[in-house]
C-alpha cells in the first residue's frame, strides 16, 4: 500500500495522542508520604514520652525519691566555698551562685584565651626561630594532653605555694600584701568596686551611650569631608568627662535602689496563678506572632502565595508547641513560683542594696563604738552583742538572756545552730525558727571596714598600741571613704580566730585553688586551638596583600594590624565561636578539682534532696541557653564582618 502523500498525509502523521492524567497511588504519592513520615515521627515521640515519663516516676517512687521544684524555695543547709553568696538561703540562690561561678570562668577565660591564642598564632608565623619553636611547642604540648589532666596538674601546683598555717614554720604571716601565693589561694592587690560603684556605673553607661553617638557623628564627618576628626579619641573623651562628673555626683542615682525595692514588692504581690496565666498567654501569642510573620514572608502583592506541605507542617508544629507550652505553664505551678522568688530575690536582696552605699547591718554611731572600746571591749565583742540584739526576736531572747549569753561567751550563731541541728551535727529537715539568722561579723559594724582591718584594730587595742580614741578616728576615716566608687586594696591575710589564718574575701582580689586550676587549664587549653585557627586565617589571606603593604612602606606589625588581621578575622571568627562553646562546656570539669560551678553545686543539691532529674534539667537548660547566647553573639559579629556584595 502506498503511504498517503500531501498535506493530508502529513497531518495524519503529526497527530498527538492525549491521555488522561491519573493520580499516583497513595503509597507513591510524595505529599502523602511526607505527611505520613512527619506525623509518624511526631506521634512516635509523644508515645515514647508517654511511656518513659511514667516509668521514671515509678522508679523515683520505688527509691522514695520525688520530682518537684519546692527545693528551689527552701534552705538547703550547706555552704559554698566561693561566689556571690556563700551561705544561700534558698535553693534557687544556690543554683544561681554556681551558675555565676561558671560564667566568671567562661567570660574571663574567653577574653584571655582569645588574646593569648592570637599572640601564639602570630608567633607561629614569626621569622624568629626561637619564637616560632616556642609557639609550636606550646600548641603541641597543651592541646595533646587531656584537659582534665591539666586541671589536676594545676591543682597540684598549688601545693607548692606558701603555707598559711601559724602553727607551722615558714607560714605566711598576717598582714597586707601586693601579691601572695598561698595554699588556700592567690591574693593580689586590686581596684575594688566600693560603696558608690553602681551609682557611678550608671554615669559610665550614660557616657558610653553619648560617646557612641559622638563617635558615629565624627566618623560620618570624616567619611564625608576627609578631615581627621579623631572619632575614637572623641568618644573616649566624652566617656572620661562623664566618669569624672559621676565620681562626685554619683549619689544622685541612689533612688534606683528604692525603685528596685518597689519592683520587688510588686513581684512579691503577684499571685502564682497570675504569672502562670501570663506565661501561657505569652506562649500562645508567640506562636501566633511566628505564624503571622511566616505568612507575611510568603505574601505577594497579589495576595497570599501558595503554601507547600512543609509550610503547613511548620505552622501546625508552631501552633502545637505554643499550646503545649501554655498547658505546661498552667499545669505546673513550681516554675512560676520559682521565677517569682528568683525575681524578687534579685531586685530586693541583690540589686536594691547595691545602691544604698552601705555594707553594714547595724546602725551604731562611731562615738558609741569608741565608748564601748574605751570600756575594754573589742570590735569582736561589740559585733557579738549586736548580733544577739538583732536576732533577739527570732531567738526569743530577753535582755537578761542576752547579758547571760555575753557573760558565758555564747553567740547567737551557737544558739541558732543548737536548734536547727541534730545532736550528731546533721541539719534537721525543718527549721524551728522559720527564718535565717542575721550574722554580724566585726566588719559589718562600720561602712567600708574589712575583716582584716577589723582584726588589726582589735590586735592593736589588745596590745595597747593605739587608744580607743585613735581607733575611733581610724573607723571614722574608713566610713568617710566608704561611699567612693572604687578603692585600691591590698590582699590581706588575717586571723579570724586564734590559731587560724585565711585570706580576707573583702580585700584585694582572691583567686581560690579551684578557680585557679579550672581557669588556667581551660584558658591555656582553648588558646592552643585558637592559635592554630589564627595561624590558618592569616595564611588564608592572599600573599599579595602582604606584598602590597610592604610596597607602601608599612612595617610587619602595621601590615598585620591594618591589612592582614582585619581580613583574616572574617575567616577566623566562625571556628572561633566553636572554641568559645567548648570552653563554656569544659568548665563543667571543675567538679574534679572541687570548684563550685553549677555542676558541682547541683551535685551537692542532688545528694541533699535526691532531686536528680530536676537538677539535670537545670544543667541542660543552663548550658543549652548559654551556648545559644554565645552562638548568637558570634553569629552577630560574623555577619558584621562579612563583605557586603552588590
Amino acid at each position: 500500500m502506498v503511504p498517503p502523500t500531501g498535506l493530508k498525509g502529513r497531518q495524519r502523521n503529526l497527530a498527538v495522542i492525549v491521555r488522561k492524567q491519573e493520580r499516583p497511588p497513595f503509597w507513591r504519592n510524595a505529599t502523602i508520604l511526607k505527611w505520613a513520615a512527619q506525623l509518624s515521627f511526631l506521634f512516635g515521640f509523644i508515645a515514647i514520652a508517654a511511656v518513659v515519663i511514667p516509668q521514671v516516676q515509678d522508679n523515683l517512687e520505688g527509691q522514695n525519691l520525688t520530682f518537684g521544684w519546692d527545693w528551689l524555695r527552701g534552705r538547703l543547709g550547706f555552704l559554698i566555698r566561693e561566689g556571690i553568696d556563700t551561705d544561700p538561703d534558698t535553693g534557687a540562690r544556690t543554683i544561681l551562685t554556681g551558675a555565676v561561678n561558671t560564667l566568671r570562668v567562661t567570660i574571663s577565660g574567653v577574653i584571655a584565651a582569645t588574646l593569648l591564642g592570637t599572640i601564639i598564632g602570630i608567633g607561629r608565623l614569626s621569622s624568629n626561630w626561637l619564637v616560632n619553636r616556642l609557639a609550636s611547642l606550646y600548641i603541641e604540648t597543651i592541646r595533646n594532653i587531656p584537659l582534665l589532666l591539666w586541671m589536676f596538674f594545676w591543682i597540684a601546683v598549688v601545693a607548692f605555694f606558701n603555707i598559711i598555717d601559724p602553727t607551722l614554720e615558714g607560714s605566711v604571716e598576717a598582714g597586707s600584701y601586693f601579691l601572695t601565693f598561698t595554699r588556700k589561694g592567690i591574693g593580689s592587690a586590686w581596684i575594688q568596686p566600693w560603696g558608690g560603684f553602681y551609682q557611678w556605673a550608671i554615669w559610665l553607661l550614660i557616657g558610653a551611650v553619648a560617646g557612641y553617638f559622638v563617635h558615629k557623628r565624627q566618623f560620618r564627618i570624616k567619611e564625608t569631608t576627609g578631615q581627621e576628626t579623631y572619632p575614637n579619641l572623641s568618644a573616649l573623651g566624652v566617656l572620661l568627662v562623664f566618669a569624672v562628673i559621676g565620681w562626685f555626683a554619683h549619689p544622685v542615682f541612689s533612688f534606683v535602689g528604692h525603685g528596685a525595692e518597689f519592683i520587688a514588692t510588686i513581684i512579691g504581690a503577684i499571685p502564682t496563678i497570675g504569672l502562670q496565666i501570663a506565661l501561657a498567654a505569652a506562649a500562645i501569642f508567640l506562636g501566633y506572632w511566628w505564624i503571622n510573620r511566616f505568612l507575611d514572608e510568603r505574601r505577594t502583592p497579589a495576595g497570599l502565595a501558595k503554601l507547600t506541605d512543609d509550610d503547613w507542617f511548620r505552622m501546625i508544629t508552631a501552633a502545637l508547641l505554643a499550646l503545649v507550652f501554655a498547658a505546661f505553664f498552667l499545669m505546673f505551678s513550681g516554675l512560676a513560683r520559682g521565677a517569682l522568688d528568683v525575681s524578687e530575690d534579685f531586685f530586693g536582696r541583690w540589686l536594691a542594696p547595691k545602691f544604698d552605699s552601705t555594707t553594714n547591718v547595724v546602725d551604731l554611731p562611731i562615738s558609741e563604738i569608741e565608748a564601748q572600746l574605751a570600756s575594754g571591749l573589742l570590735l569582736e565583742d561589740i559585733a557579738a552583742e549586736q548580733e544577739l540584739l538583732l536576732n533577739a526576736e527570732l531567738l526569743n531572747l530577753s535582755r537578761a538572756d542576752i547579758d547571760a549569753a555575753l557573760a558565758s561567751g555564747l553567740t547567737a550563731r551557737r544558739i541558732y545552730e543548737a536548734e536547727i541541728n541534730n545532736p550528731d551535727g546533721t541539719r534537721k529537715d525543718t527549721n524551728p525558727w522559720g527564718e535565717r539568722l542575721v550574722f554580724v561579723p566585726p566588719k559589718k559594724l562600720v561602712d567600708g571596714l574589712t575583716a582584716g582591718v577589723a582584726v588589726e584594730i582589735d590586735e592593736a587595742l589588745g596590745d595597747g598600741l593605739i587608744t580607743p580614741a585613735e581607733a575611733g578616728a581610724e573607723l571614722q576615716k574608713i566610713k568617710d571613704r566608704a561611699n567612693a566608687p572604687l578603692r585600691w586594696s591590698k590582699a590581706e591575710v588575717f586571723a579570724p580566730r586564734d590559731g587560724f589564718l585565711d585570706l580576707s574575701p573583702t580585700s584585694g582580689i582572691v583567686i581560690t585553688r579551684g578557680f585557679f586550676a579550672v581557669w588556667i587549664a581551660v584558658t591555656l587549653y582553648t588558646a592552643s586551638f585558637i592559635a592554630e585557627i589564627v595561624r590558618a586565617g592569616i595564611l588564608a589571606v592572599s600573599k599579595g596583600q602582604t606584598e602590597a603593604a610592604s610596597s607602601l612602606g608599612l612595617s610587619r606589625s602595621q601590615s598585620l594590624r591594618f591589612i592582614v588581621l582585619p581580613q583574616a578575622f572574617r575567616i577566623i571568627f566562625p571556628p572561633l565561636g566553636n572554641q568559645y562553646l567548648n570552653l563554656f562546656k569544659n568548665t563543667s570539669l571543675g567538679l574534679a578539682v572541687a570548684f563550685p560551678d553549677i555542676v558541682a553545686v547541683g551535685q551537692t543539691i542532688t545528694n541533699q534532696t535526691g532531686q536528680t532529674v530536676p537538677v539535670i534539667l537545670i544543667w541542660m537548660g543552663f548550658f543549652l541557653g548559654g551556648s545559644l547566647i554565645l552562638s548568637s553573639i558570634v553569629n552577630f559579629y560574623n555577619r558584621r564582618l562579612q563583605l557586603v556584595e552588590r
